[in-house]
């Protein structure tokens, strides 16, 4: 599964590439609570993430990916104390 963070050029220009790598590393954490144990995240570029979800059919990986977008959606992530 490929994960898409959406407005991370901004996030740079408005704050820095600190703040994005904060942002970066926040996701990255997010997404992690929404995987199992034996599935692998890892960064696949500026703004992408890849997610390896072994012995997962198409339909179960498409819930995951769901239940990170929801999880990202609800939960606020923060840089330098301001909600993005």
């Amino acid at each position: 599964m490929i994960i898409d963070v959406d407005n991370l050029k901004d996030v740079n220009d408005t704050y820095g590439h600190q703040a994005g790598n904060s942002l970066i590393i926040q996701m990255a954490e997010e997404i992690q609570k929404n995987l199992r144990i034996l599935d692998v995240i890892a960064r696949y570029g500026g703004d992408e993430f890849i997610a390896l979800l072994p012995e997962t059919g198409s339909q179960a990986a498409g819930y995951a990916g769901e239940r990170i977008r929801k999880s990202v959606e609800n939960n606020t992530l923060e840089i330098e104390g301001r909600k993005v």
